[in-house]
Parts: C-alpha cells; sequence; structure tokens
C-alpha cells in the first residue's frame, strides 16, 4: 500500500516535490519578495538613478519562482537534475526515468519563462516609475529656476 502511494505522489511535468519542499519553497518566496518590495521602496525614496533597478531582477525571478513552484507542487532544479522529491515524509531525491525527464525539463523550462517575464515586468515598471519621479523633479526644479 504504501508504495503505491509512493508510486502516485509523482507525477511527470506536474508534481515532483512533497508538503516539506513546498512549505521551504512558500518561505523562500515571501524572502524574496520581501527583498524585492524594500529595495524597491529604497529606490523610489532615494530617487536613485532608473538604471539601477535592473538589480531588482534578480529577487524578483527568484520570489515569482519560488511561488510558481508552490502553486505548481513542482521544484525546476529537480526537473533539470532529472530528479523528485514528492513521496511524503521523504528527504531524499530519487533519480527519475529518463522519459519523465522529457515532461519535467518540459514544465521547468515554461515555468522559467514565466518567472522571468514577470521579472522583467516588475523591472520594468519600477524602472518607469523611476523615470516619471525623475523627470518629474526636473521639471519642478527647472519651473523653480525660471
Amino acid at each position: 500500500m504504501n508504495n503505491t502511494l509512493q508510486e502516485t505522489a509523482y507525477v511527470p511535468g506536474m508534481c515532483n516535490i512533497n508538503k516539506a519542499e513546498i512549505a521551504y519553497r512558500r518561505k523562500a518566496g515571501y524572502v524574496f519578495a520581501a527583498i524585492t518590495v524594500l529595495v524597491t521602496a529604497i529606490f523610489l525614496y532615494f530617487a536613485t538613478p532608473p538604471i539601477l533597478s535592473i538589480v531588482l531582477f534578480l529577487p524578483a525571478m527568484i520570489a515569482i519562482l519560488n511561488m510558481l513552484q508552490v502553486r505548481n507542487r513542482f521544484c525546476v532544479m529537480y526537473a533539470s537534475k532529472g530528479m523528485q522529491n514528492a513521496t511524503e515524509g521523504s528527504d531524499t531525491a530519487k533519480a527519475v526515468k529518463t522519459e519523465q525527464q522529457i515532461a519535467d525539463k518540459k514544465k521547468a523550462n515554461k515555468m522559467n519563462l514565466q518567472a522571468a517575464g514577470g521579472a522583467a515586468l516588475y523591472t520594468l515598471i519600477v524602472i518607469a516609475l523611476q523615470f516619471y519621479i525623475f523627470m518629474s523633479q526636473y521639471h519642478a526644479a527647472v519651473m523653480k529656476i525660471q
């Protein structure tokens, strides 16, 4: 009976992590989301040059990717290594068959693209907001001189 549960816990391209793995990724997602928001607030408060906001891409991508992994019960790193840890109570990843790796890698690529797209969009929005703030301050300074 336990063997059957272990076999059905992993579904190629759908689910490759257990509840403990999901909880870990949820915490990491929250931490990186908080870092992203904090750095964004600092950049906006101090009116830093918009180009500096490019550094927001990495923590934003990590936050989004972790939340996607939570939502999908799927780890992109395990998929890239041909591993899975979907068995509840297990703390050891196991290798998957070659044909299963194809579905896992396809899912991982899709999730990586989603995270990169979301992070790029977030970063561009912050850059646009910073540029708007910069131009508003510049305009106010020019008007003060005249």
